[in-house]
Parts: structure tokens; sequence; C-alpha cells
């Protein structure tokens, strides 16, 4: 599970690193395929948000799990080693241990509907992962080929050249990027969005049920301003 949820927030963090360059200013700002250009950078933006909305999510769990869960555990049971009597004292607590771990960590179980929903949410984040990889290369492609078309026609024009040839794009051509890609584009990030909405929606909804008492703590974290209930 720790893993799993490692590995969920390192691929959250290099989807930021792939959009940290802001792919869709430097599309309005080249003037990228017009119409095309600039419902992509729409759908940019729409990708920097619900990444952010992924990432609150997976960073206030992995804090519960290693703070409230893993750190706090830990804490007494260090406290009960050191009052332990007896080895059957000692065993007795190294039990409370792994059982307050299983509990509070959605282990249990009783937890197994909560387990699997979270699990479906990891899958969808990783999904995203490869949608955002492959929308933002093409829209770097996009603005690389317009970068560049720019600089030969200032390098012809220094020259007292035409800046371009007949039957050659100004423009540098947009490369895979196309309206109907856009469009493509957008019905994959919708259908993301509406399962990761979905599924969070179920695991939200099923913390409450949870025995507990810290559970109820993490969907406090989660869902502080009460966003998600007003939804």
């Amino acid at each position: 599970f720790l893993w799993r949820l490692k590995r969920v927030e390192h691929s959250l963090c290099a989807t930021w690193q792939t959009m940290k360059p802001n792919v869709a200013a430097a599309l309005q700002r080249e003037g990228v395929a017009g119409a095309a250009g600039a419902a992509l950078s729409g759908e940019l933006r729409r990708c920097h948000t619900l990444r952010g909305e992924m990432h609150h999510f997976i960073a206030n769990l992995q804090y519960y799990v290693m703070f409230e869960v893993l750190e706090g555990s830990w804490e007494l049971f260090s406290r009960e080693m050191e009052e332990a009597s007896d080895l059957d004292s000692l065993i007795h607590a190294h039990e409370r241990y792994l059982d307050t771990i299983l509990q509070k960590g959605l282990l249990g179980p009783k937890s197994q509907l909560l387990t699997n929903t979270l699990g479906t949410l990891f899958e969808v984040i990783l999904r995203f992962r490869g949608f955002a990889d492959r929308l933002y290369d093409v829209a770097r492609d996009a603005a690389m080929r317009r970068q560049l078309a720019q600089l030969r026609v200032e390098q012809r024009a220094e020259e007292s050249k035409w800046g371009s040839l007949p039957g050659e794009d100004a423009a540098g051509g947009d490369g895979l990027l196309s309206e109907e890609f856009v469009d493509e584009m957008r019905l994959q990030l919708d259908a993301i969005s509406a399962d990761y909405a979905k599924m969070l929606d179920g695991f939200l909804n099923l913390l409450p049920l949870q025995t507990h008492v810290d559970l109820k703590f993490l969907l406090f974290r989660l869902d502080f301003s009460e966003y998600y209930q007003r939804r």
C-alpha cells in the first residue's frame, strides 16, 4: 500500500515537472495553430487544475498515513515497550500496534470497500499521468515548431532574403496539433475527470462509516473547506 501511494505521488510530481515550463502561455504568445492552439491552451489549464486537485488528495492521504498512522502508533508502542514487565505484555503491545496500523491505515477487514475504492483512485491518477504526458508532448512540439519557424524567418530577413518561400508553412506547421486532436484530448480529459470525481466522492462518503475515529480527521483534512460536500 505504501509503495503504491508513493508511486502515485511520484507520478504527480513528474507530471508537474512536465507542466512546469508553462507551455500554455507559450502557445498563446506564439499564436500556435490559431483556434486549435487556443483550445489546447484551455485543455492544458484544465490539466493543471485536475493535477492540483489530485495532488491535494494524495498529499493529505500521505500525511495521514505517515504521521497519524505510523508515527502516532509507533510512539504509543514505544511507550508500551518501556512499560512492559514481561514478554506477554510486550507481545500484546506489539499485537495492538499492528492492529492499530491495519485499522487506521485502511487495511483492516472492515475497510476493504474503502481500500478497493482507493486503489481505483490510484489507477485513475496513473491514467491521468499518461494522458498529460501525451498532451504536453504535442503542445511542446507545436510551440517548438513555431519558434524554429520564426527563427528561420528572422535569419533570412537578416540576409535580405524572403522570410518564407513559396509552398512553405511560415508558421512551421504544428505537427500532430489539430482541432481533431484537441477534441479527442478534451473527451479523454472529461472521462478522466469524471472517473476521478466519482471515485473520490465514493471514497469521501465511505469515510464517515468507518469505526476508527482518526479516519474522521482524514475526512476533515481532505475536505476542510467543504468544497466536495457542496459540489
